[in-house]
């Protein structure tokens, strides 16, 4: 998800693979199946304005789209390539741990939120907080996450 060059990357791993080996990646799937990132993301995003990246280049959602990763592993010269979804839940104790973990960790997020103002960050937390709360189940957020797990070998 974060390399410059996926491809580049591929035939490397797969060059450095002893033969008969097998390499397993997994890369999240779409946005849409990941409130966990997207909650928080697109309230930021939208409040301040921050331009979505340009296709193509690093993050979280760059091998999103089913057969992505399949695909790269086979341009690079795996075979028996294999790709299957994976899903689960991430909960949180609770809407504000989610603000808290987010914006002192996740650099997407914190760096818009640093150049914001106090009024601005500050209904940013209350959107997001009252966000959270709609995933609540016994009490905790707790977020659907998908990813894409691809295989191949050598």
């Amino acid at each position: 998800m974060f390399v410059p060059d996926p491809a580049r990357t591929a035939r490397e791993l797969f060059r450095v693979l002893k033969p008969d080996g097998r390499l397993a990646l997994c890369a999240w799937a779409e946005p849409s199946k990941n409130p966990w990132a997207t909650t928080i993301a697109d309230i930021v995003n939208s409040t301040l304005g921050v331009p979505p990246p340009p296709p193509g280049s690093p993050g979280l959602f760059r091998q999103a789209q089913p057969g992505t990763l399949k695909a790269l592993l086979g341009s690079a010269g795996f075979s028996r390539t294999r790709e299957f979804e994976a899903r689960g839940t991430r909960d949180y104790e609770s809407p504000l741990q989610y603000w808290t973990l987010f914006t002192e960790v996740a650099a997407p997020i914190a760096g818009p939120l640093a150049k914001a103002d106090e009024a601005q960050r500050k209904g940013i937390q209350e959107k997001v907080l009252q966000a959270a709360a709609t995933f609540l189940k016994a009490g905790r957020p707790t977020f659907p996450w998908s990813a894409w797990v691809a295989s191949g070998a050598k």
